[in-house]
């Protein structure tokens, strides 16, 4: 006990006291992240509900549906799977009534007669995105650009400049449908105004809507960080701690890259020349890769995210986190930042 003592800075007094400020250090990260932890869920446990209610629903519509899941190790907060679990049930109902067709019609299109219905999770720079994707036969833009123009939301020219994008998301209005009976299980579109309202009201975040005819529909539903902990890579320019989602990181060097997006220029309240060496990180998102140039690498680390609606600077730096220390840091957008450079690039080029 005496020995024990002595280590942390008993009455005897700490041998080394710069050595006892890091054990401490290092045992109260570890209490934040056990007391992070009891918050958060795998959202793997949420995905799991509804391998029987895809059966279910496979049975009641005399179709083939297999669901896959991807990501379910993805952590969030309890609350958050709490409130997806509505949402998610009705839209995978919609991707087994109207998104994936009969065995006969896929075998008629080429298709494999089971349809796949796969839900993904995964971090982004902002929060947590819940993809809902099927293979069935897309949502028709000529059906929902005649019915918006007759329930009057938009004229036939309008109709015309708007993108598919744009025309799918007409499905979102209240009592939207193009179906021409409602059955029990769904209709495509009824209903869809309340799964949005409890995403933008009650989560926070986004739905988002994608389709290809003949090849399958992808609904995206983004949710902002409540808490959170990530693998990160940690990194320092103009005095800030930036970090980066590990996912996205490909590559750390110390030369320069054709892409690069200086972090020093857009974390400085004031133009700020550069000194020293630096840091290339070579990042990737949605395909597109991009560099951010670093003062230096602090290293990789779990790390307690937590919403912080005001970052500074230019650089999407939409949450803050708790590092080692218990200071704060600003994690970085990966997607947002390539659109910059993508920006910085034309720019040039022009």
């Amino acid at each position: 006990r005496a020995d024990r003592l002595a280590a942390i800075g008993g009455p005897e007094g700490p041998a080394d006291p710069a050595g006892t400020l890091d054990e401490l250090r290092r045992a109260a990260r570890r209490l934040r992240l056990a007391a992070a932890r009891t918050r958060l869920q795998p959202i793997e446990h949420l995905f799991q509900r509804y391998t029987r209610l895809v059966g279910d629903l496979a049975a009641r519509t005399g179709k083939r549906i297999r669901l896959e899941t991807e990501g379910g190790a993805t952590e969030v907060d309890r609350r958050v799977v709490d409130l997806l679990g509505g949402p998610l049930i009705h839209l995978l109902r919609n991707c087994a009534d109207h998104g994936i067709e009969t065995p006969a019609e896929r075998a008629a299109a080429g298709k494999p007669e089971t349809g796949v219905v796969r839900l993904c999770a995964r971090y982004d720079g902002s929060g947590v995105r819940v993809r809902i994707v099927d293979d069935g036969r897309g949502l028709d833009r000529a059906s929902i650009g005649r019915k918006a123009v007759e329930r009057g939301q938009c004229t036939e020219s309008e109709l015309a400049c708007l993108t598919d994008e744009e025309v799918y998301r007409f499905i979102f209005g209240a009592g939207f449908s193009t179906a021409d009976r409602v059955s029990e299980l769904s209709g495509r579109g009824v209903g869809m105004d309340v799964v949005q309202t409890n995403i933008e009201q009650t989560l926070r975040g986004t739905i988002g809507v994608e389709s290809e005819p003949g090849r399958g529909t992808t609904l995206t539903i983004a949710v902002p960080f409540r808490e959170a902990i990530i693998p990160a890579l940690l990194a320092e320019a103009a005095g800030e701690t930036l970090v980066i989602p590990a996912e996205h990181v490909v590559d750390a060097r110390s030369e320069d890259h054709p892409n690069v997006v200086d972090a020093r220029a857009l974390v400085a309240s004031k133009p700020t020349a550069p000194s020293g060496g630096f840091s290339t990180l070579v990042l990737t998102a949605g395909g597109r890769e991009v560099a951010l140039r670093v003062c230096r690498v602090l290293g990789r680390e779990d790390v307690i995210v937590r919403p912080c609606p005001d970052g500074p600077g230019r650089l999407p730096f939409e949450h803050a986190l708790v590092r080692d220390d218990g200071g704060p840091g600003r994690i970085v957008d990966v997607a947002a930042l390539a659109r910059l450079a993508d920006t910085h690039h034309a720019r040039r080029a022009a």
